[in-house]
């Protein structure tokens, strides 16, 4: 009877974008308490490479596993295939930094501001429209953003209660991190939006934990900082941070396959809501005021921006042009976010249980979309 539940179960939560939805930012923001719980011990980069390592892994597998080629893409992809694994990586770096330095919730509430980055990067570099909503909705985010960082100059000396804690020189880089973070995810919306469907998610993945992989060699030789060998205790907290967010991409992608573009990134604004209470359970860091307040407020901004200009399908906004048609990796810029990787696309028809592709990837990914091909080749593994 119980053996027989289970597998129901299962596929119950696999065929909810509500679930996978609401257990996407859960996982994020798991991975973002051991990041946190390592105490800065563990140099960024480090983490970065130990992420991608298992991840890169296995990317070559899930590759050859599909028959993707060439394997590493295309002569004519090779400045956007680097720049997509240079600001990747980059991003997930600002984003461990501002983990590290300010309050989680701070942290990942700043984060979410990446769709407006993404809108902006497409306004400059591909010409697409802004529109008074999208230029509403930067204007609406920048508000949020001094709202959660609380600069001096308007907050005297970063104050606002709770336990943000006043402007010190953690804090600045913290805030700095952290929209770093959102501005180089808009490199990656960019690159992949370039490369479009021309290579297979995978091999744009397998770019990105290469670039990684690349990008920490500096570690060997003690910069910026030399690496630490982890104990029992930090190994584990470094397997759980690549677990947690090789699953939460999983689960994100499949919500965004099940459902409209704009419920599915209403679903994962929970993220905040999850950091900023773990944040207090875990290392008692009270949310102030005005980190909730910004965080709302940067929500309405995000919304405002990615409604686009012409209403469309179940997605919310932006389903025409913008959008692919059937998986692969360009999207929108209008950036429909979630969290640390949350995919930038309009919904497709929502995929049931048994009718998914081995290696459809849905959209562009915020930062790393290395696990992507994964929500749709997994339904066509359970079929055997």
């Amino acid at each position: 009877m119980a053996s027989a539940a289970l597998p129901r179960a299962r596929d119950a939560f696999w065929d909810s974008g509500i679930a996978t939805g609401l257990a996407a930012p859960a996982l994020f923001s798991l991975g973002g308490v051991m990041i946190k719980a390592l105490h800065g011990r563990i140099p960024v980069l480090e983490i970065c490479l130990f992420r991608s390592a298992i991840a890169w892994a296995g990317s070559v597998a899930l590759s050859a596993a599909t028959g993707a080629s060439p394997m590493w893409g295309h002569r004519r992809n090779a400045a956007m295939l680097v720049l997509r694994g240079v600001a990747g990586t980059l991003s997930i770096a600002c984003n461990y930094t501002a983990i590290n330095l300010i309050p989680f919730g701070d942290a990942v509430a700043l984060g979410m501001c990446k769709p407006c980055f993404v809108a902006l990067c497409a306004y400059l570099l591909l010409g697409e429209r802004l529109g008074p909503s999208r230029c509403a909705g930067l204007a609406v985010s920048l508000a949020g953003v001094l709202f959660v960082a609380r600069p001096p100059f308007l907050f005297d000396g970063g104050g606002g209660g709770g336990g943000g804690g006043g402007w010190s020189h953690a804090r600045t880089i913290g805030t700095l991190g952290a929209l770093g973070h959102s501005t180089f995810a808009a490199g990656v919306a960019y690159a992949i939006r370039r490369i479009g469907k021309s290579e297979a998610a995978v091999t744009v993945a397998l770019a990105f934990h290469s670039c990684t992989l690349v990008l920490s060699t500096p570690l060997a030789a003690s910069w910026p900082e030399p690496a630490v060998l982890p104990t029992h205790r930090e190994a584990w907290c470094l397997c759980v941070i690549a677990a947690a967010s090789f699953t939460a991409q999983i689960f994100l992608t499949r919500s965004f396959q099940l459902l409209p573009a704009a419920r599915a990134s209403a679903l994962s604004f929970t993220s905040v809501v999850f950091a900023m209470a773990l944040g207090w359970l875990v290392f008692a860091e009270r949310p102030a005021a005005t980190s909730v307040a910004g965080s709302v407020v940067i929500l309405a901004g995000v919304l405002l921006t990615t409604r686009g200009e012409g209403g469309g399908g179940g997605g919310g906004g932006g389903g025409g042009k913008d959008s692919d048609e059937s998986g692969g990796g360009k999207a929108g810029a209008d950036g429909r976010a979630g969290d640390e990787e949350a995919p930038l696309l309009d919904a497709q028809p929502p995929p049931r249980r048994g009718e998914g592709q081995p290696g459809v990837a849905l959209g562009v990914l915020a930062e790393a979309p290395a696990e992507a091909p994964a929500a749709a080749g997994a339904d066509a593994a359970r079929k055997h």
